[in-house]
């Protein structure tokens, strides 16, 4: 899908289900993020951009139907930002990725909503349809296997989204570069995120290269993200089959 598009209208569904209900938005902040995004001259710089953002949830079945007509239309999906904290993953994302699990990828029984909306949302990533962007928890649910702080592990039971082929995201909110170790984080079904540095992936083809990089101007992370780097056997910084 062509970023920007050709056309003059770019779709965002906003989806706010992992967070808790005192911390969601009305869309106004994250509206704004996108048409900064396209009509900024920092950015695109295409001010003839309309940009339409509407929510979307997996939780009320009725309003969930109209979720996968208007999908079809959609150019974005946004999951936005949630820290995963000591309370796990919230209910309704819960619900939905180990209703997967059972569900499981064949031809089996799609007569719930919820899973409907899951495999389209999939599908439309996978082909290219739709652009799938997540921030903190909603990056870590784009992976295969969601990382549980309170019980430093990886759950088993859900299955998410699954769009890196097998590899999970891990992300450690709100900790200091020194309590940050790599070294036992980074191997090759894991990228690593923190509060402080992110990771890039580029992919061409049958290969894939990943990178660390600070996320603010606090300059103490660049270090952190060069070591990174040079981790024995990790995907980080290295072209890998």
């Amino acid at each position: 899908m062509p970023m920007p598009p050709d056309g003059g209208k770019v779709r965002v569904a906003i989806c706010q289900d992992g967070r808790k209900p005192h911390l969601q938005s009305d869309l106004t902040h994250e509206r704004d993020y996108f048409m900064n995004l396209y009509r900024g001259h920092k950015y695109f710089n295409r001010p003839d951009i309309q940009v339409d953002c509407y929510a979307v949830s997996f939780v009320n079945q009725p309003i969930v139907r109209q979720h996968l007509l208007d999908m079809d239309m959609c150019d974005i999906f946004f999951m936005t930002g949630f820290s995963p904290g000591t309370d796990g993953l919230s209910p309704q994302l819960r619900l939905v990725f180990d209703n997967h699990r059972k569900m499981g990828d064949g031809d089996s029984d799609v007569s719930t909503m919820m899973e409907n909306l899951y495999r389209q949302i999939v599908a439309r990533v996978q082909y290219n349809q739709m652009v799938y962007i997540g921030t903190r928890g909603g990056a870590m649910v784009a992976g295969r296997q969601y990382w549980n702080i309170r019980q430093q592990r990886s759950e088993h039971q859900m299955k998410l989204f699954d769009f890196l082929m097998g590899v999970s995201l891990r992300y450690d909110p709100c900790m200091s570069c020194g309590r940050c170790d790599a070294s036992a984080v980074i191997n090759a079904t894991t990228l690593y995120m923190t509060s402080g540095a992110g990771v890039a992936v580029h992919i061409q083809q049958q290969f894939a290269r990943s990178s660390q990089f600070p996320t603010g101007k606090n300059n103490t992370w660049w270090e952190w993200c060069e070591n990174a780097k040079r981790i024995p056997g990790c995907r980080s910084g290295h072209w890998f089959p």
